[in-house]
């Protein structure tokens, strides 16, 4: 009989009593019987294929443990769609004898247990051998051969991955085809189409059934093409079309092309550069209701303005007795509308016991001389409920800030303190949104 020493290039005819501990042993099916028969005692691992041909390790019976380790290699190759009995073998060493499994992971990085029956797979031989019956594309990718036994207590593991590149017609990657699109008239405008196949296809685009041409509107990147700038001329019917030597596909849209639309010019009003104080009553003589109406009109208010480094800024302060008179935040501090609201919300009610608005806006004058932002417009804006306990000192303040050209506005419960304001308006919560509009259009002056 003929005995072949494991991944030996030449066979020799030996006894097997007289082989070394391990080796693997081929044999036609007649000599099977014979293998069996001749009392080998010292033999273990006896398994029958479905194939041509047995494999055999013979190990003596005090051998210790191993492996398992694959041997065979299992190396990259390239088939064709179609092809048939494509197989895959995957060979190891190891006591005690280790079971095979087979994991296959596709181009979408998903990888799967292979089962025998399934997807065109056969596993043969012990699952020493994998056969696709038929290969199509979806074979296209990464092929793992696991070895594995236990002993001592644990698992033992060996594994090798060979990649199988499917050669083919060339398929769309998913979400590679051309779809409807509109572009502006004047952009910058890309549209992409992607495809894979082995050999790797190339692209043709075609506009109204003929094939583009050089140009220097444009610049074609295999599936990309890139408009430099949309005239109406470009609108039509596109293919872009994949291909190499098994066949090709085409992806067709339609490239609908927009005039610019008319931005009006941005309101000069809202972008212009302003400091807007608010002075808000915090005594206790304004209701938590009314408290609450002074926050929202203020929040409104605020989104009529461009909030914004160098455009307006926001500050508030609020006003009760002169120990609790003071900035609830600076105007520097929060130079974006979502940051002003937020701010704004958090403002807690004072509850004092004296209203000092003349107080109040003698400390928000010394703030404004050492604000310097000199090419912004300065704007007070007064919430309060039916009057001050200083009134004398808030008319003169008032009187040298406007003076000095400072806008003063007014919203009050009772209509008593207009006389100190460029506009004086009655606050109630039934005309706020009304009120929001009437002092934009006085800051807009």
């Amino acid at each position: 009989m003929k005995i072949r020493r494991f991944f030996d290039e030449e066979a020799r005819d030996e006894p097997i009593a007289d082989a070394e501990k391990k080796f693997r042993v081929e044999v036609f099916f007649k000599f099977i019987d014979k293998v069996r028969g001749r009392g080998t005692g010292d033999a273990k691992g006896v398994q029958r294929s479905d194939l041509c041909c047995q494999d055999i390790q013979f190990f003596e019976k005090n051998e210790n443990p191993f492996g398992p380790t694959i041997k065979t290699k299992l190396e990259d190759r390239e088939v064709v769609k179609g092809e048939e009995f494509v197989v895959l073998r995957c060979g190891a060493v190891g006591l005690p004898t280790p079971a095979y499994s087979w994991t296959f992971k596709g181009l979408n990085g998903v990888e799967t247990p292979i089962t025998s029956g399934e997807n065109g797979y056969e596993l043969q031989d012990y699952n020493h051998l994998l056969m696709i019956t038929t290969v199509e594309p979806k074979h296209d990718g990464w092929y793992k051969c696991r070895v594995s036994s236990n002993y001592s207590g644990q698992a033992h593991v060996d594994e090798k991955t060979a990649r199988l590149f499917v050669k083919g017609k060339p398929k769309w990657a998913y979400g590679g085809q051309l779809s409807d699109a509109t572009a502006q008239e004047g952009v910058r405008f890309l549209w992409l189409c992607h495809a894979y196949g082995n050999p790797d296809p190339t692209y043709t685009w075609i506009k109204n059934g003929e094939k583009l041409p050089k140009s220097d509107k444009y610049e074609i990147n295999g599936g990309v093409i890139t408009f430099k700038s949309v005239s109406m001329d470009d609108e039509g019917l596109y293919q872009c079309v994949a291909e190499n030597e098994f066949g090709g596909i085409s992806s067709p849209a339609v490239l609908t092309v927009v005039t610019a639309p008319t931005t009006p010019p941005p309101d000069p009003c809202m972008v212009a550069k302003r400091n807007i104080m608010f002075l808000v009553d915090g005594s206790g003589s304004v209701p938590v209701a009314t408290f609450g109406e002074f926050k929202k009109f203020m929040s409104l208010l605020v989104e009529k303005f461009d909030i914004g480094q160098n455009t307006t800024h926001v500050g508030v302060l609020q006003y009760s007795t002169k120990p609790r008179t003071g900035l609830e935040f600076y105007f520097t501090e929060h130079q974006t509308l979502a940051a002003v609201q937020n701010a704004i919300s958090k403002v807690r009610y004072h509850y004092g016991a004296y209203t000092f608005g003349g107080y109040a806006m003698n400390l928000a004058q010394q703030i404004m001389n050492h604000y310097d932002r000199s090419d912004a417009k300065n704007v007070w804006v007064l919430l309060m409920d039916n009057g001050l306990w200083d009134k004398t000192m808030a008319r003169k303040i008032s009187r040298a800030i406007r003076q000095a050209g400072t806008k003063v506005i007014v919203l009050d419960t009772e209509n008593i303190m207009h006389d100190i304001a460029d506009k004086g308006l009655d606050f109630s919560s039934e005309n706020l949104e009304e009120n929001v509009e009437v002092v934009r259009k006085e800051i807009c002056k």
